[in-house]
């Protein structure tokens, strides 16, 4: 795209979120935005709210707020059945906007300030916590939780825009739920303005509407935190119809080292008792006495297909990824190991950490330090893609196209509701 085409976008882009955090005169605006279920802060009977600034609550049938707060005051928000109770009154959803650039969530076990709007609907006397912002700024929460911020600006670079693709795809994942992704490692891990960095935040503002597309469409970017010198198939981890740009890839410089090579994940090893094995085997089925545990067929990157295990009970068979979940992904750390039996029990000796397929994180940093740029490192892991700039905002190009209204509370809300009193 040429340099005019470019400043467009970014002008356009750059006022809509302008609106959002700027002065309580931005009353109103209508753009796209993502809906991120607070899956983490639990589901309760009641929240509390504050903010920084001035801070307001609207039923979203109406244009009118219908209660404020001042700047460091807080707001209850209860569930009663199927309704949110605010004040005396009952409403099917309600959702708080803030004069100041975020709105503080407190729950019973954890608080955090969250950018944008906060929506709540209740069922059963529980309330749903949703956060609707933009993209850009959901994004803001998120690459910091999914990569150390004091990486390489390019690795941070290829983060953002593989975590922009990826949300892209996953809009309305959870639709019946009344929200598109949720804040776990189900899509994205997101802690709001909290876990916000200034190098991961230029790292977004920099590749602002790049996603990455294949066919036209965009890809289904997968990461994984240690690839281990070599990533997976798609097939290979998911025992799935593979894509054509989620393919197994050597990823090793020119000397043949890992680029992942300096990541304290690169290796690992987990020991157990024939015992503590058997029990945690015997949960798929009738197992006994742990006899003998083999590898009966890897994939093309060396990664383990199948397992055997045969006890004095029975026998059982696994996938690696099956093994993994049964085993705990944090104890066995990638489907890239072998096994040996011990005196004590059963040894697995392994690479990496997670599934393996697409983008390996540690292997972007290692690919940044040594000189390549964040379109490099992208193309090296998702073959055969393009890096795109979309107009307005990627959301609409895979998504419902969606533009909602969302009033911004101001000073002006409260003092013209006042007059109106008097």
């Amino acid at each position: 795209m040429g340099n005019d085409h470019y400043s467009a976008n970014k002008l356009v882009f750059a006022l809509a979120l302008a609106c959002v955090t700027a002065s309580a005169r931005c009353l109103e605006s209508d753009f796209p935005v993502i809906r991120v279920g607070l899956a983490s802060m639990g589901s309760h009977e009641r929240f509390k709210l504050t903010s920084e600034g001035d801070f307001g609550v609207c039923d979203p049938r109406s244009p009118e707020f219908f209660g404020w707060w001042k700047a460091n005051t807080n707001a209850m928000v209860i569930a009663e059945g199927d309704q949110v109770r605010v004040g005396d009154k009952l409403y099917p959803a309600v959702y708080f906007s803030s004069s100041g650039p975020w709105i503080k969530l407190i729950g019973p076990q954890r608080a955090r300030r969250y950018r944008g709007w906060l929506h709540f609907t209740a069922r059963k006397g529980k309330l749903t916590a949703v956060d609707e912002l933009p993209l850009e700024m959901y994004l803001m929460g998120v690459i910091p939780c999914e990569m150390p911020p004091s990486w390489h600006p390019e690795a941070l670079k290829a983060q953002a825009i593989a975590a922009r693709t990826y949300t892209v795809g996953k809009i309305g994942a959870f639709i019946g739920q009344g929200f598109d992704v949720d804040d776990t490692t189900r899509c994205h891990t997101y802690k709001g303005v909290d876990a916000e960095d200034p190098r991961s935040n230029e790292a977004v503002r920099v590749t602002s509407n790049q996603i990455i597309i294949y066919a036209g469409r965009p890809i289904e970017a997968l990461y994984a935190t240690v690839s281990g010198g070599v990533t997976a198939d798609a097939s290979e981890s998911f025992r799935a119809p593979g894509v054509p740009y989620l393919k197994s890839i050597r990823d090793l410089d020119a000397k043949g080292r890992p680029y992942a090579a300096s990541s304290k994940h690169f290796y690992w090893t987990k020991e157990y008792s024939s015992s503590q094995l058997a029990a945690a085997l015997s949960k798929k089925g009738r197992l006994g006495a742990l006899l003998q545990l083999s590898v009966e067929a890897k994939g093309p990157s060396g990664r383990v297909l199948s397992v055997r295990a045969v006890g004095d009970a029975g026998e059982l068979n696994f996938t690696g990824q099956e093994l993994r979940r049964l085993l705990g992904p944090d104890a066995i750390r990638s489907a890239l190991f072998h096994i040996q039996r011990t005196e004590a029990g059963w040894k697995f000796t392994g690479k990496g950490w997670g599934h393996g397929v697409g983008m390996c994180q540690a292997g972007a940093n290692g690919r940044a330090n040594v000189g390549q740029t964040y379109d490099q490192i992208l193309k090296a892991y998702y073959t055969g893609v393009e890096i795109i700039r979309v107009a307005g905002s990627p959301i609409e190009l895979n998504s419902r196209s969606r533009r909602v209204d969302r009033r911004k509370f101001s000073k002006n809300w409260r003092d013209g509701a006042r007059d109106k009193t008097r």
